[in-house]
Parts: C-alpha cells; structure tokens; sequence
C-alpha cells in the first residue's frame, strides 16, 4: 500500500488570484477525495458579483467577512476573526470584505 501524507504543506501551494468587484484576492486551495480546503486573502472592498450556492464551512482568521443571503429570511451576516460559519448547499449568498480578510474555508467538490 502507497503511504499518503495527513499534512497538508500550505506553504509549498502557490497563491492563485481571485477577483472580485474589480479587486484583488489570492487563494491557496489543497484538494483530494471530494473536499477542498482553501486559505483566502481579501483586500478592502472586494466583493462577489455573482451568487453562490455551493456548501462552505469556515473560519475568519482575520478581518470581517461578510456574508449576504437572498434569502428574504436571512439578509446580511458579519463574521468576525475567531468566529466561524457554515452555508448549507443550495442557500444563495455572496462574500465582501471590508477591510484585508483572511479565511479557511473547507468546501465538497
């Protein structure tokens, strides 16, 4: 049987760009067996334009992140450094920063 590593070496994974809103993000992502685990970086003012309605759990490492539903039921979010979240599939929303944010976010592929 091969042996595989239980580490993931971040590091050793290169920053791929992530627009939005006419700004600038950076994403790390490690990916095996259906699951994704990124580390995201957002300058001030970046933004989602389009929705999303994939599953994500994550961590605020530092900064605010801001969630905004569709929902009617469930508008607008703030998740602060040290808290955490989890968007069920099929649940529209899109992310914004107001100021520089770094998450790990794990994510079903």
């Amino acid at each position: 049987m091969k042996s595989q590593s239980v580490k993931i070496d971040f590091d050793s994974i290169p920053w791929q760009r992530v627009f939005g809103g006419g700004r600038f993000g950076r994403s790390k992502a490690w990916e095996q067996r259906g699951t994704r685990i990124r580390i995201l970086e957002f300058s001030p003012k970046w933004h989602e334009e389009g929705w999303c309605n994939l599953g994500h759990t994550g961590y605020v490492l530092n900064g605010i992140l801001v969630l905004t539903f569709r929902s009617p039921k469930q508008k607008r979010v703030k998740v602060l450094k040290g808290e955490g979240f989890s968007i069920p599939e099929g649940l529209e929303h899109k992310a914004a920063c107001t100021t520089v944010t770094r998450a790990f976010i794990v994510d079903k592929t």
